[in-house]
C-alpha cells in the first residue's frame, strides 16, 4: 500500500512539473434547464487540434498554451455554443463552466464572452434552482468566509436550521431523530449512547466540498427523514493542484490566560488520545468486584482498588491561547491517459477554555433543590484526516475512494459548589471526565455511463463507518460542610463517590445500487436497493466507595486521603464494590433492506414530476432479541412549475418514519452526575410515521441572487418524547404520544447590492404542539411545543470585497427563539427553556501572493447563554468572544 501511495505521488509530481509549461482549462458542462451534466460533451479550441470531452460528471480539464482563446463547446440536440476570448496563463487554472440548451429543433450556434465561474457558492445556488427538490446548502467557500471552525458551527447559517451544543442539529424545528446526517451518501452513525447524534462538530470545515441540506423527501433516500437529510460531501477530483499548509492562534476574553481547572491526566492527552493511565485495570475486565469475592467470576475489591487511580483533586493551570495547524494536497494528472484525482489533508487543533456557571435544580416552582456555583476547565482537541483517490478509467466511468478520520477529545474537570437538599449546609462535587469521539469513514464507489442504453447511468457503492465514544474512568467526589470543623466532610452514605467507565462503538456496513435511464426523452426513471447492517457494543461500569463502621479516617482530608485504596479492607473501614447492573451494558443491531424506483418526468416545458416510493424492511435486535421489526411502503411527490426561466413554484408531499433509538429500547437506565436525573428505556416504544407537506416559491433575480418563500406543516402519529415517572426522585422515561404537529414558514433572500457587496438573510417562523391528551399525569405541561424546536431563527450575512486592498470583509448574525431544554415534571409546573440567544461573528481575509491571512472575530455581542424554568434561571454562563489570527500559504 505504501508503495502504490508513494508511486501515485510521485507520478503526480513528475506531471505537474510538466504542466507548468501549460496552463489548465477546467469546468463542468451542464443541461441550461435541470444542471444534469452533459457526459460526453465536446469541448474544442478553435483554429487548434487541442479538444476533449466531458466525463461522468460533465467535468473536463484541457493542458493549453498560455494565449487567448475561442472555445466551442457542442453536443447532440443541444445548440452549439462559443466562448470568446478565454483567456489561459501559464502554471494557472483557468475555471469555465458551460451550460447548454436542448432543444428539438436545430438552432443557431450560440456566441457569448467568456464568463469565469469563479464562484462555488453561485454554482451551489444554480443546481438548487434546476433541482427538482427543495433543498438549501452551504458552499466550501461560504464556511471559509465566516468563522466556523467546524460543520456544526457552520449548518445554523442554513435556513431553517438551528444547532443546540455545537452537534445537535434540528431541521425545521426538528432534531436529530427526525433526520438524517450523511457522508458522501453513507449515513453517519452515532457517538452518543443516549441519541441519534452525528457528531457534525468534530468535522473540520476545511474538509468539506459543500454540505446540502435536503428539505422534501425522495424516494432515494433512508426513509428516516422529516426535518431534513444532511448530506455532506468531500472533494474528489481537485481541478488543479494545490498544497497549503496553514496555522492560527485564537484567544478567548473568558479563557486565555486566566486560571483554569484541570488535574494530572494522561501523557498523551495533548493529541486527543489517553495513554492508557485511566483504562479499566485489566484485573477486573470482565470480571465483577464484590467484597468478597467469592460470587462465580468476581474478585474482591480489596485486591484490586490499588488498581484503580486515585487522583481526584482538581488543579489550577493558566488557560493557554488555542491553536490549531493544517496541510493539503490535492492534484489532478494522467497516469497512462488515465485521469488520477487525489486529495490528502490533515489538521490539528488546541484550546484550553474555562468558564463559571450559576446551576439549580428546580424542584417546585418556588424552591430548587440544588443552588450551585459551578466553575469548569476544559482541554479540547481535535484531529481530521482525509485521504481521497479517484480515477476515471474512461470518459463515461469513475471508480474512487474516500476516507475521513475525524477525533475530538475533551478532558472536562468540573467543581460544584452550594445548597444541596440533601445536606444541611453547603455541598461541594467534583467530576474529573474524559471523553474521546472519534468516526472513521470509508467510501468505495463506481460510477458508469452507458449512451447508447438509454442513457443509463449505473452506480456502487459500499462504506464502511465506525463511530466510538470512549469515557475511561469518569471520577466524582462529595462533600458536605461540617459547620463545628470548619471544613468540608467527603460524603460516603450517599454512594456518590465513584469511578465510571462507558464505551460504545458503533459500526455501519452499507452497499447500495442505483440505476438511472432515460427510455423517452421527458422520463428519466431511478431504481435502486440498499443493504444496512448497524451494530453497536454498549459497555458501563461502575465502581463505588462506601464505608462501614470502622471507617476512622478524618473526613475532611482530601479524597486521595479520604479513598485511599490501603482503606479498602474491613479494618480500614472504607468499602469499595461495583454497582453495575446487567442492563447496564447491551449488544444491538439494525438490518435494513430497502428498494425504490423514482421517475422524474417533465410534464411540459414548465411542469415536471418526481413521483416515487420506498419500501423499507427494519429489525432493530437487543441482545439478539428482535426488540422492534416493521416493514414501510413510502410514497413521496415532488412537483416543480417554472413560471418564467427565473421563477419556480414546488410542491411536495410524502410518509416518511422515525425509528427508536437502541438506548431507548434498552431496559438500560442511566443516572446524570450532576442533576441526578435517572433515565429509564422502554422496550415497547413504536416508531413513528410522519406526514410531511411543502410548497415553496422562488425568485432568481440575477445571477447569484435568490428570494424564496416556503411552507410546511407535517402530522406525527406515534412520536417519541420524554415522559416523567411518579417518583419522588427525578426519573423520566420514553414513550409514544398519540400524535404531534408542526407548521412552519422560511423565508430566504440574496442580493447583489453593489458590485463588491452581498447580503444573505434567512428568517424561520415554526409551531409545534405535542398532545399528551391525558396520558401523562406527571408532566408540568400537557400541551407543549416539541424538544429542541425554536419559534424562530434569523441568520443576516454581509460580505464586502475592497478590490484595491484585496480584502473580504464578512459579518455574520445568528439569533433563535427560546426552545425546551428539558422536560418538567407536574411538580416542577413548568418546562425548562434555553432562553434567545444572540451570536455575531466577523472576519477579514487579506490576499497577498500565495498567503491568505484571516483574523476573525466570534461572539462579538457576548451574551450569556441562559436556561430558565418557571421564571428561575436554572443555568447560566459566558462563553466569551474569540479572536482568531491565521496564515494560509497556497502553491
Amino acid at each position: 500500500m505504501k508503495k502504490i501511495l508513494l508511486t501515485l505521488l510521485l507520478l503526480s509530481f513528475v506531471a505537474n512539473a510538466f504542466a507548468q509549461r501549460k496552463g489548465k482549462l477546467a469546468g463542468q458542462i451542464v443541461d441550461e434547464k435541470n444542471g444534469e451534466p452533459l457526459i460526453g460533451a465536446s469541448l474544442v479550441v478553435e483554429g487548434s487540434a487541442l479538444g476533449t470531452s466531458a466525463d461522468i460528471d460533465g467535468n473536463y480539464f484541457l493542458l493549453v498554451d498560455e494565449g487567448t482563446y475561442n472555445v466551442v463547446v457542442s453536443y447532440i440536440s443541444y445548440q452549439s455554443k462559443t466562448i470568446k476570448n478565454v483567456k489561459i496563463k501559464s502554471g494557472e487554472t483557468t475555471h469555465l463552466n458551460v451550460t447548454c440548451h436542448s432543444d428539438e429543433v436545430l438552432l443557431d450556434e450560440v456566441v457569448v464572452e467568456a464568463k469565469i465561474l469563479k464562484n462555488s457558492e453561485n454554482g451551489l445556488l444554480i443546481a438548487q434552482r434546476n433541482s427538482n427538490k427543495i433543498f438549501d446548502g452551504l458552499s466550501s467557500q461560504q464556511m471559509t468566509k465566516n468563522a466556523d471552525s467546524n460543520v456544526g458551527s457552520a449548518l445554523k447559517r442554513v435556513t431553517g436550521v438551528s444547532v443546540v451544543g455545537g452537534k445537535d442539529v434540528f431541521v425545521r424545528g426538528l432534531g436529530n431523530r427526525y433526520s438524517n446526517v450523511q457522508l458522501n451518501g453513507a449515513e453517519l452513525p452515532s457517538t452518543n449512547p443516549d441519541k441519534k447524534e452525528a457528531p457534525l462538530d468534530v468535522f473540520s470545515a476545511n474538509l468539506v466540498d459543500n454540505i446540502v441540506v435536503q428539505k422534501t423527501y425522495t424516494a432515494d433516500q433512508p426513509g428516516e427523514f422529516s426535518g431534513g437529510s444532511v448530506q455532506i460531501e468531500t472533494k474528489d477530483f481537485p481541478d488543479s493542484k494545490t498544497l497549503s499548509v496553514g496555522m492560527s492562534t485564537n484567544y478567548n476574553t473568558q479563557s486565555t490566560f486566566n486560571s483554569f481547572l484541570t488535574y494530572d491526566g494522561g501523557k498523551t492527552d495533548f493529541l486527543g488520545y489517553d495513554s492508557g493511565e485511566r483504562d479499566l485495570p485489566s484485573s477486573v475486565d470482565g470480571i465483577r468486584v464484590t467484597e468478597t469475592g467469592t460470587s462465580e467470576n468476581s474478585t474482591k475489591s480489596s485486591e484490586v482498588a490499588s488498581d484503580f487511580q486515585n487522583v481526584w483533586t482538581p488543579e489550577t493551570s493558566t488557560a493557554l491561547i488555542g491553536q490549531s495547524y493544517s496541510v493539503s494536497y490535492g492534484n489532478q494528472f494522467l497516469m497512462n491517459e488515465t485521469p488520477v484525482g487525489l486529495i490528502a489533508s490533515i489538521n490539528y487543533g488546541y484550546s484550553n477554555s474555562s468558564r463559571d456557571e450559576d446551576y439549580r435544580n428546580l424542584f417546585q416552582p418556588s424552591s430548587v433543590s440544588s443552588d450551585y456555583k459551578v466553575s469548569r476547565g476544559n482541554t479540547n482537541t481535535s484531529t481530521n484526516v482525509m485521504f481521497n483517490v479517484f480515477m476515471k478509467p474512461t470518459p463515461t466511468s469513475k471508480i474512487g475512494i474516500k476516507n475521513v478520520y475525524t477525533n475530538k477529545s475533551e478532558d472536562q474537570t468540573t467543581q460544584l459548589q452550594g445548597y444541596y437538599y440533601n445536606s444541611d449546609g453547603d455541598y461541594k462535587q467534583t467530576v474529573l471526565k474524559f471523553t474521546q469521539r472519534n468516526v472513521y469513514s470509508t467510501n468505495a464507489v463506481y460510477e458508469t455511463f452507458a449512451k447508447n442504453f438509454m442513457e443509463s447511468k449505473f452506480n456502487f457503492e459500499g462504506s464502511y463507518a465506525k463511530a466510538r465514544r470512549y469515557e475511561p474512568d469518569t471520577r466524582n467526589t462529595h462533600y458536605a460542610y461540617n459547620e463545628s470543623k470548619e471544613a468540608f466532610d467527603i460524603v460516603l452514605s450517599l454512594r456518590g463517590n465513584s469511578h465510571f467507565f462507558l464505551e460504545q462503538d458503533d459500526k455501519n456496513y452499507n452497499f447500495k445500487s442505483t440505476w438511472e435511464f432515460k427510455p423517452t426523452s421527458n422520463l428519466k426513471i431511478k431504481t435502486g436497493g440498499l443493504s444496512f447492517y448497524k451494530d453497536r457494543e454498549f459497555t458501563a461500569r461502575r465502581f463505588i466507595y462506601d464505608k462501614n463502621s470502622n471507617y476512622t479516617t478524618e473526613r475532611s482530608e482530601l479524597p486521595e486521603v479520604a479513598l485511599n485504596p490501603e482503606l479498602v479492607s474491613d479494618e480500614g473501614g472504607l468499602r469499595f464494590y461495583e454497582s453495575s447492573q446487567t442492563s447496564d451494558s447491551y449488544d444491538a443491531d439494525q438490518v435494513l433492506f430497502a428498494g425504490f424506483v423514482s421517475t422524474d418526468f417533465a410534464v411540459s416545458e414548465n411542469l415536471s414530476l418526481i413521483l416515487g416510493a420506498r419500501v423499507e424492511d427494519s429489525d432493530q435486535s437487543l441482545n439478539k432479541k428482535s426488540a422492534l421489526h416493521t416493514t414501510d411502503i413510502l410514497p413521496t411527490a415532488n412537483a416543480t412549475y417554472k413560471l418564467s426561466k427565473k421563477m419556480n413554484l414546488r410542491s411536495a408531499a410524502s410518509i416518511t418514519l422515525a425509528r427508536p433509538e437502541f438506548r431507548e429500547l434498552s431496559e438500560f437506565f442511566f443516572t446524570d452526575f450532576i442533576g441526578s436525573r435517572t433515565i429509564f428505556g422502554n422496550p415497547e416504544l413504536k416508531r413513528t410515521k410522519i406526514y410531511n407537506y411543502d410548497l415553496r416559491w422562488e425568485f432568481y433575480p440575477n445571477a447569484g441572487e435568490i428570494i424564496a418563500v416556503s411552507g410546511f406543516y407535517k402530522r406525527f402519529k406515534n412520536p417519541i418524547e420524554i415522559f416523567h415517572r411518579s417518583s419522588q426522585n427525578p426519573e423520566v422515561f420514553y414513550n409514544n404520544v398519540p400524535r404531534s404537529d408542526l407548521y412552519g414558514l422560511e423565508f430566504e433572500a440574496r442580493k447583489e447590492f453593489f458590485e463588491n457587496l452581498k447580503v444573505t438573510a434567512n428568517l424561520s417562523l415554526i409551531d409545534s404542539e405535542i398532545d399528551y391528551e391525558g396520558e401523562a399525569p406527571a408532566q408540568a405541561e400537557q400541551k407543549r411545543p416539541m424538544f429542541g424546536q425554536s419559534p424562530y431563527t434569523v441568520n443576516v450575512n454581509a460580505s464586502y470585497f475592497f478590490s484595491k486592498l484585496n480584502t473580504e470583509l464578512n459579518v455574520a448574525f445568528n439569533r433563535f427563539g427560546k426552545r425546551i431544554a428539558g422536560v418538567g415534571s407536574r411538580q416542577q409546573a413548568a418546562d425548562e427553556y434555553e432562553m434567545p440567544f444572540n451570536k455575531l461573528d466577523a472576519s477579514l481575509t487579506y490576499k497577498l501572493s500565495n498567503y491568505r491571512f484571516k483574523f476573525s472575530a466570534s461572539n462579538l455581542l457576548d451574551d450569556d447563554v441562559v436556561y430558565k424554568q418557571a421564571g428561575i434561571v436554572t443555568n447560566k454562563y459566558n462563553l466569551g468572544t474569540t479572536f482568531s489570527v491565521g496564515i494560509t500559504y497556497s502553491l
